[in-house]
């Protein structure tokens, strides 16, 4: 969710698949990249901590207890920042730009699919929630006319036959 900063499209515009149709701003977003960056460079420690650990009891320098802690540590530190990465790239954040120290309090809205912007149901400045609907796409590349034919009138319906109908 969000406040809506921008929004780059009008009811009836063609959109393509992954089109930048929206801007919303939070500050939850650089809180989520701050996350990262600390788990990110927090990993790097645990590894080590994990590989001297390892080469020590290698050499029966410390106990294995220590060793699994470390093993444990490192293994839930990389899970952190894996979850947090595929978070991020869910919301189309760069990570290279990110880890060069540039974060952003805001997010790009993409469209899904190509089509025409049937609806939109966000403002400027209006917040929405994460299952807030807020714009409908229609591809009409693929539509379908269903008919309900009564028992009646069925003889009068051939194969091939033109009709005509409105929306």
């Amino acid at each position: 969710g969000g406040r809506v900063k921008s929004v780059g499209v009008i009811e009836g515009d063609f959109v393509r698949k992954g089109e930048v149709i929206a801007r919303l701003e939070n500050p939850e977003f650089i809180g989520l990249q701050q996350k990262y960056l600390s788990l990110k460079s927090n990993l790097s420690f645990l590894k080590n901590d994990y590989n001297r650990k390892k080469a020590l009891a290698e050499d029966g320098i410390t106990s294995k207890k220590a060793l699994q802690k470390a093993e444990a540590d490192y293994l839930e530190g990389k899970a952190n920042l894996n979850a947090t990465k595929s978070t991020l790239q869910i919301l189309n954040v760069n990570l290279s730009s990110i880890e060069n120290g540039n974060l952003t309090n805001s997010i790009s809205v993409i469209s899904p699919i190509k089509g025409y912007v049937q609806k939109i149901s966000i403002n400027i400045g209006k917040y929405v929630s994460p299952q807030q609907e807020m714009f409908d796409v229609i591809d009409n590349d693929f539509i379908h006319l269903g008919l309900n034919i009564f028992e009646k009138d069925i003889d009068k319906v051939e194969v091939g036959q033109k009709i005509t109908f409105a929306l």
